[in-house]
C-alpha cells in the first residue's frame, strides 16, 4: 500500500485513485427524485381526500361542520367619570378595613378593624416592644 502511494499511471494520477469526478451533480437523479417527492405529495393528498370522503360517506355527514360567524360582542361600558369611581371604590375598602363584620358565622370567622387587629397582634407578639 505504501508503494502505491508513489506511483504515478500513464494517465498521470495516481493508481488506484480516480483523478476527478465526471459532474459536480447528476441532473438525472435530481429530477427522479423531485417527481418521487412530487409523486408522493399527490398520492398523499389523494389518500388524503378518500379517507375523507369514505368517513363523510359512512357519517352521512361532513365530518366538520361550518357554524355560523360568531356574533359580534357588545364594546364594554367605558366610565364616564374614572376618577369618581376610583374615590368611591376606596371609600367601600376603607370602610371595610373600619368595620365589625361576619364572614362565615358557621366557622365562626369575622372581620375586625384593621386597627383593632394590629393591636391585638403586637399584644400576642413575644418579646415585643414596650
Amino acid at each position: 500500500m505504501a508503494e502505491a502511494q508513489g506511483q504515478v499511471g500513464t494517465d498521470g494520477t495516481a493508481r488506484g485513485i480516480p483523478a476527478h469526478e465526471a459532474a459536480d451533480v447528476d441532473s438525472h437523479r435530481v429530477w427522479q427524485t423531485a417527481a418521487i417527492l412530487a409523486a408522493t405529495i399527490v398520492a398523499a393528498a389523494v389518500a388524503a381526500y378518500g379517507g375523507m370522503a369514505f368517513l363523510r360517506h359512512q357519517t352521512g355527514r361532513p365530518l366538520a361542520p361550518i357554524d355560523a360567524p360568531p356574533i359580534a360582542m357588545p364594546s364594554p361600558p367605558l366610565q364616564s367619570d374614572p376618577s369618581r369611581d376610583l374615590a368611591a371604590l376606596r371609600a367601600e375598602k376603607r370602610a371595610i378595613l373600619g368595620e365589625y363584620a361576619w364572614i362565615d358565622r358557621d366557622y365562626g370567622i369575622v372581620r375586625i378593624p384593621i386597627e383593632r387587629a394590629m393591636s391585638l397582634l403586637i399584644a400576642r407578639t413575644p418579646g415585643r416592644p414596650q
